[in-house]
């Protein structure tokens, strides 16, 4: 498998031909999950739910600062690449009735 270099994170999810989710910094596919972040609230509100997940436990808690809408749901999950060491985050929101896919 080759990969090029990639000297600016991509913000669109970059897949192999084997369906592999590549770093957006290096292009490894060798990227494992080290968080996962999921927010939810009615729309335009300001209070919700967050859940976090990682290795060491779940919390929930109301915090909104992380959530990649602006006006409802979000998701963002961590990775870390065993090629490069870079983190990265994949985040999947919602958007005057569009799904965003950013990977950053």
């Amino acid at each position: 498998m080759s990969f090029t270099r990639n000297p600016a994170p991509s913000q669109t999810p970059r897949i192999d031909e084997c369906d592999h989710m590549l770093c957006p910094h290096c292009g490894g596919h060798h990227i494992t999950h080290e968080r996962v972040d999921v927010y939810w609230r009615g729309e335009d509100k300001v209070q919700g739910t967050h859940v976090c997940t990682t290795s060491e436990g779940t919390s929930v808690d109301g915090h909104m600062l992380h959530n990649p809408s602006a006006r409802r749901w979000g998701l963002n999950i961590y990775f870390s690449c065993e090629w490069c060491g870079h983190g990265s985050q994949l985040s999947i929101s919602q958007h005057k009735g569009h799904t965003v896919i950013e990977h950053k």
